[in-house]
């Protein structure tokens, strides 16, 4: 009987860890869902003045952190987009950008393209943070980046410092 506890507890947890990873996943989908419908509604405008309509670009009412050079820049329809786990602004900034050029370096891509990328694998925190750059302040993947870890630095992986290694203590070994 206790035994069998144990297991649903065990399952319990894990639909619960399960449940956290999935709402995790569906927050930075929706981000990069919603710089995406950014972008086709740019793409879509683009197109519209290349026919010779005179039509205005509507940019959100708070403006846009990408450079224009950057926002025009078309994402290719067969792009390969990185599966990471969204960054919320608690974890290793320098983890999370490791992670997303591995999984870039498979991708390709050009700069521009990363900084559009990479907006989708922000959400809670961090894309708050991202929005609330002034508009057009990014203007390479390298200033992105070079922003983005100095933002959430604080939350680094610390090294241990020699003095932790004088509360180790050797135990028996059995």
């Amino acid at each position: 009987m206790e035994e069998a506890n144990a297991e649903n507890l065990a399952a319990r947890r894990e639909v619960i860890e399960t449940r956290r990873q999935m709402d995790k996943t569906i927050r930075g989908q929706d981000a990069f869902q919603c710089a995406n419908d950014d972008l086709l509604r740019r793409m879509q405008t683009r197109d519209e003045q290349e026919r010779g309509r005179r039509t205005e670009i509507v940019m959100p009412k708070e403006g846009y952190p990408l450079s224009a050079s950057i926002m025009s820049e078309i994402v290719p329809q067969h792009f390969i987009i990185p599966k990471i786990h969204p960054f919320i602004g608690n974890a290793d900034p320098e983890a999370h950008l490791k992670a997303f050029n591995a999984q870039m370096l498979v991708s390709g891509g050009s700069d521009a393209v990363r900084c559009k990328v990479f907006v989708g694998t922000l959400a809670g925190t961090a894309l708050k943070w991202f929005c609330s750059l002034p508009r057009s302040s990014i203007s390479s993947f390298v200033v992105f980046a070079r922003t983005f870890v100095e933002r959430f630095a604080a939350n680094r992986v610390k090294l241990p410092k020699m003095a932790n290694h004088f509360d180790v203590r050797q135990g028996s070994y059995q």
